[in-house]
């Protein structure tokens, strides 16, 4: 299977440490995964809606447990096959695919700015998802280890009912497939979750990409270089392999994770518009648009609702214009009253991007027009 490497800003202050720590791993060495250990299972598996955010499909959410550290460089680097689709982050997830054909298996990558309990206490926790009793320290101590950025991770089976993070999910036939990274004070967590037959096909896959996981060093360039040529009330700046047209009283902000670009506007510069490229599909505009409205307090919408929405011409493609207003709650669970958010998700033939405005209700509705046009100004690099 062809692998390719993706790279992106997901990195954050702890890992510097852990890249400096890894070589302190116990004896026994690393466990192997053979293409002959895997295992697969010809009892079907009760049809996923692929659509549905992470959220609806397993019950995901934030971990009371943990605190979630603003991302710093360096950035990450791994491989993945190319089938695995690249989502948005969601809070506790750095990284997060879906894997499968239908997609109905997830993997993701959690950093723990504690220790996140330990080792047992999370296998155990696991091991409860799926619905079976807890082993002893010493079973656990026993599990086969994995590298995964130069410390010695656990790696764990379990298959059963998966009940999901809240218990109020009933999936039965799952598997989880895991790897917990002790790093001093701080913890990484891989997990992947889906019906058994999907996860056994992906567990060499699932290996891969955990011993591939690297940090980049901080010389790296973490995006490319954008060019800028000011024209009146606009500035035309190419980055990415996109062209476009920003206003230019929007002031561009820094490197962000899954960003191709970042801009602050509005009167207090509060209110933000920003480009964020993703591999393939990306979970299409359906999912990412009702995944928007799920931010802001909203339930989702249906696919003729959805189709009924004004269009705009972006990069030769027809896309939906969702505009909303309520109480906007981010990636990291914060949250913020009187928002509006306006957004449009692109889909093109390998690539997709989503292009978001969110801020203050006042903020929005004044920039509307200009991000509007912003939007429609993007146009392929040649």
């Amino acid at each position: 299977m062809t692998l390719f490497r993706h790279m992106t800003a997901l990195s954050i202050a702890t890992l510097i440490a852990m890249a400096g720590l890894g070589c302190t791993e116990k004896s026994g060495g690393v466990h192997q995964i053979e293409a002959s250990d895997l295992r697969t299972t010809t009892k079907g598996h009760p049809p996923v809606d692929v659509a549905m955010t992470s959220a609806k499909r397993f019950g995901f959410t934030k971990s009371s447990s943990t605190t979630p550290v603003a991302p710093a460089a360096p950035a990450f680097e791994w491989i993945t096959p190319e089938s695995w689709q690249i989502l948005a982050p969601q809070p506790m997830r750095d990284l997060n695919f879906a894997a499968g054909d239908p997609p109905m298996t997830e993997c993701y990558v959690s950093i723990m700015g504690s220790s996140g309990g330990g080792v047992a206490a999370n296998v155990n926790r696991w091991r409860q998802q799926m619905g079976l009793a807890p082993e002893s320290e010493e079973t656990i101590d026993a599990l086969p280890a994995i590298n995964v950025l130069g410390f010695r991770g656990v790696l764990v089976e379990l298959e059963g009912t998966y009940s999901g993070m809240r218990g109020d999910q009933q999936a039965e036939d799952s598997k989880l497939l895991a790897v917990f990274v002790p790093a001093g004070d701080s913890a990484l967590t891989i997990k992947m979750i889906g019906p058994a037959d999907q996860v056994n096909s992906e567990r060499e896959n699932f290996a891969t990409f955990a011993r591939s996981l690297k940090v980049r060093t901080a010389e790296a360039p973490t995006q490319t270089a954008a060019t800028r040529e000011t024209s009146g009330s606009t500035e035309h700046v190419s980055i990415g392999g996109l062209d476009f047209e920003v206003p230019s009283d929007w002031k561009r902000g820094g490197e962000r994770p899954m960003r191709l670009a970042t801009y602050a506007l509005g009167a207090t510069d509060e209110a933000e518009c920003y480009i964020s490229p993703l591999s393939g599909s990306g979970g299409g505009e359906e999912m990412n648009l009702n995944r928007w409205l799920n931010q802001m307090g909203h339930a989702p919408m249906s696919a003729s609702a959805l189709a009924a929405l004004p269009k705009l011409n972006i990069l030769g493609q027809s896309v939906s214009l969702l505009e909303t207003g309520g109480t906007y709650t981010s990636m990291r669970g914060e949250t913020k009253e009187n928002y509006a958010l306006a957004g449009v998700f692109i889909t093109l033939e390998d690539t997709s991007y989503s292009i978001k405005l969110i801020g203050p209700q006042q903020d929005v509705a004044a920039n509307r027009a200009t991000f509007i046009a912003f939007c429609e100004s993007l146009h392929v690099h040649h």
